[in-house]
């Protein structure tokens, strides 16, 4: 796409996965914002006067240069674990996972991981090159990846790294329905932090401050070692800006919870029906390709 006014009637116009940003000129868009934010530029394109269609363009050599220009920035030779963030409906997953294979075989990548992707789609990959790890949002206001996407990586001995194991802040016990965000917090849009979900969904925060309060832990602490516990092989992500949440989410590696604790969460999370959706519709439809 080149710019303001290039669109013509009848024309297609395509954005290369590797497009550039004004916040980040001449760097790939796709390792910065995502494949979400190409979706996003896809979209708004097509709202565009005199454009019929677009498309995001993605293949073997954009993935190579995009790999490249990371290990120009990065200074490393190698990237440990490469993510498609995101499956590209477009673009058969075989292709991709082959892509990558050639990159491991040339010694500029060392593994190879997927982020919200769906089971049969892992196992197509997987077939091609072994998947190390997949990211997904699983924690206990998330637990759809236990239906279907646990077992699978459990049988191909994958690796699962949840994203958002906090409930993007919310099981911190930190939030409720009279907190306010910046304009511009992601959380804005998602119908699980509406003031009314939010209000509803502190039950599971009183269960969480209640396990805490038994075991000296805070409901962030007892969330984490939840995630922990629940096997081996499974890495939670959480983020944060300050120091001392930092050390707050560490010190859950040392809570190892009892077979009684685990049950007493489940039981009684079981009983506290979570209200809002994950995602907005948009978004959604992005994950479990």
């Amino acid at each position: 796409m080149t710019g303001q006014g290039a669109a013509r009637p009848g024309i297609i116009v395509v954005i290369p996965a590797r497009m550039g940003s004004s916040r980040y000129p001449g760097k790939p868009l796709v390792p910065i914002l995502g494949l979400p934010m190409v979706e996003h530029v896809r979209r708004r394109a097509l709202l565009s006067e005199g454009i019929d269609s677009v498309v995001v363009a993605t293949c073997d050599l954009a993935i190579q240069q995009v790999v490249e220009a990371s290990l120009v920035r990065l200074r490393v030779e190698a990237i440990d674990l490469l993510y498609q963030h995101r499956v590209d409906p477009a673009v058969p997953i075989e292709d991709v996972a082959g892509a990558v294979k050639e990159l491991i075989r040339a010694g500029k990548v060392k593994h190879f991981g997927l982020s919200e992707a769906g089971a049969q789609t892992i196992r197509r990959a997987h077939a091609v090159q072994p998947v190390t790890a997949v990211q997904s949002e699983y924690s206990l206001w998330w637990r759809r990846p236990e239906e279907e996407i646990l077992p699978t990586l459990e049988e191909l001995g994958i690796g699962f790294v949840p994203f958002s194991p906090l409930g993007r802040g919310f099981l911190t016990g930190k939030i409720d329905e009279t907190t306010t965000f910046d304009r511009n917090d992601f959380r804005n849009v998602v119908p699980r932090f509406t003031p009314e979900a939010r209000k509803a969904n502190q039950a599971l925060v009183e269960l969480l401050r209640t396990i805490g309060g038994k075991r000296r832990a805070t409901p962030a602490q007892i969330a984490l070692a939840w995630l922990l516990a629940q096997k081996p092989w499974i890495v939670p992500i959480p983020g944060t800006r300050k120091l001392e949440r930092l050390d707050e989410n560490i010190g859950a590696a040392d809570l190892e919870l009892t077979a009684a604790d685990l049950r007493d969460i489940d039981r009684a999370a079981a009983t506290i029906e979570v209200h809002g959706a994950r995602y907005p519709d948009s978004l959604e439809q992005m994950t479990g390709r």
